[in-house]
């Protein structure tokens, strides 16, 4: 998901998708709490999934954009501290939710935050680049492009291997003395006047 997310912000802006991903992670969530079988469990959490990796790629596309290169490394660092705080501490949260509320309150604590989230965001971003909103995909050019590669593969095994039974006979090492003699001026002489 990480490149289509990064493509449509090209395309559409950064604004726009980075506030598409907290939405579909919304629903997703709120879909989650709501799944009546693990069947709908399953396929909502992918679509909550499939939002979520929308807003990793959109925080660091959207540092990229508005932070200049000298800065960058600090927000992000922050960011990245903040990743395993989560990490450790959602899980805990999630279980004192389940314990003391029901399961589904862990994905309903999700909504009024990301509420927030989505409001701020569509504020605060409005001065980032609008996306071009247009691309051009040359996709016969990409299918003929990666069906040759296996070919251009298997052809260039074949020079490697007559080199390696070559090596194997002993007809492609240099000479010791005159391998030596390249890394030693007087040994590079030497080898000149004895050979």
């Amino acid at each position: 998901m990480v490149p289509i997310w990064g493509k449509l912000g090209d395309l559409y802006g950064r604004r726009i998708s980075f506030v598409a991903a907290i939405a579909l992670f919304l629903i997703g969530s709120a879909l989650c709490g709501m799944a009546h079988n693990m069947g709908e469990l399953v396929g909502f959490r992918a679509l909550q999934g499939l939002g979520a990796g929308g807003l990793i790629v959109g925080v660091l596309s959207i540092i990229g954009d508005m932070i200049p290169p000298r800065d960058r490394s600090k927000y992000q660092g922050v960011m990245m501290a903040v990743m395993p705080v989560a990490m450790i501490g959602g899980p805990l949260i999630g279980g004192f939710i389940t314990d003391h509320l029901s399961w589904r309150w862990a994905f309903y604590v999700n909504l009024p935050l990301g509420i927030v989230t989505l409001v701020v965001s569509w504020i605060t971003l409005a001065r980032l680049p609008k996306g071009k909103g247009a691309a051009r995909i040359l996709w016969p050019h990409r299918l003929r492009r990666g069906a040759e590669r296996p070919c251009r593969r298997a052809r260039s095994r074949k020079p490697h291997a007559a080199r390696a039974r070559r090596q194997a006979a002993g007809a492609d090492f240099p000479a010791p003395e005159l391998d030596r003699a390249a890394h030693d001026p007087a040994r590079a002489r030497a080898a000149r006047i004895s050979g």
